[in-house]
Order: C-alpha cells, then structure tokens, then sequence
C-alpha cells in the first residue's frame, strides 16, 4: 500500500506469474475496500517479475475510481 494525499495505491508483485493475477488477488482479497469511502482515487498495480529475464516481465496499472469509460488500463 502506498498512502499519498490524493491517491492510495495497491501494488501487487508476483514471481514468474502475471500482471494479470496480481490483480486478480487485489480483488480477490479485497485490499482496497477499507480504503473505497476516503475520497481518494485508488489505484490498482500488477506487477510480474520474470525470473529467466531478471526483470519485470510486465505490469497493469488501473485506475478503479475513473467513470468506467475513462478508466485507465495501462499494460506493458
């Protein structure tokens, strides 16, 4: 969890897994629900780290509390 004035931030980190099951165990485990009523934009982050390359393999980042049509999707 990364606090900031305006955002919270959930990151999570697999090992030789994907970006897109960190986020699936962020929904999962609900991490950013005690969070959903402080007004603050929540951002979710996967993170994958690839063991063969020895560097993030990939990563998502989503921005939860956009309006669904400006809900931001980044993936590398």
């Amino acid at each position: 969890m990364l606090h900031l004035p305006d955002a919270i931030y959930v990151i999570e980190l697999k090992y030789d897994g994907s970006a897109d099951a960190a986020l699936k165990q962020i929904n999962d485990k609900g991490y950013l629900i005690p969070y959903s009523a402080e007004g603050k934009r929540l951002i979710k982050v996967g993170v994958n780290y690839d063991s063969l390359k020895r560097t993030i393999g990939e990563w998502r980042i989503v921005n939860i509390t956009s309006p669904p049509l400006l809900q931001q999707d980044i993936c590398r």
